[in-house]
């Protein structure tokens, strides 16, 4: 799944046909790294997330 962040604590996402609000709760490394793309405002950040059996998300990329 990927997610289009706009800001450091939340995104959306588009899953089954529908966009939905994501809550984003990132350690501290990945959120500096968030807030200086957003910063830069060069464009989007998209974080990819590898969904879990519970539907927790582990992150595999930030593009």
């Amino acid at each position: 799944m990927e997610v289009l962040v706009l800001g450091e604590g939340y995104g959306l996402c588009f899953l089954d046909g529908k966009v939905h609000e994501v809550k984003l709760n990132l350690d501290e490394p990945l959120a500096g790294r968030v807030r200086q793309r957003l910063a830069r405002g060069g464009g989007s950040v998209c974080i990819a997330l590898d969904l879990d059996a519970s539907g927790k998300g582990r992150v595999v990329a930030v593009r």
